[in-house]
């Protein structure tokens, strides 16, 4: 194969794949795909007996209540989906780096030499 055919087969790898991405990521903010799952967090919360008073001899101790501040849910996905952005993003990166090296291959090599007489 020559280089023209090697550098049209790269810069259409190098398209597909940046579009491939960008699809994936509309997708995903459009909630009909779901991203890369890589995080788990349990909620943020706290313990209201813990800010309680110490209560005095003879009184009953009141229970605690785990309160929920920000829910596992909202986390998780919030951390997924910045995640799953950064991933397309390399990727994005990855094709745009086949594409400029398939362009860099298609085109064609002028040279011109100064100050050699025309051969004849």
């Amino acid at each position: 194969m020559t280089t023209k055919s090697v550098g049209w087969i790269l810069v259409g790898i190098g398209v597909l794949t940046m579009v491939f991405a960008a699809v994936n990521v509309v997708l995903v903010f459009a909630h009909r795909a779901d991203p890369v799952g890589f995080f788990s967090f349990s909620g943020i919360g706290i313990d209201t007996g813990q800010l309680m008073p110490v209560p005095a001899l003879g009184q009953p101790e009141t229970p605690g209540v785990n309160l929920e501040i920000v829910p596992p849910g909202m986390i998780n996905q919030t951390a997924n989906i910045f995640a799953h952005m950064l991933l397309m993003g390399f990727i994005v990166n990855i094709g745009y780096k086949l594409a400029s090296l398939g362009t860099q291959l298609t085109r064609t090599i002028e040279v011109k030499l100064r100050g050699l007489p025309p051969d004849r």
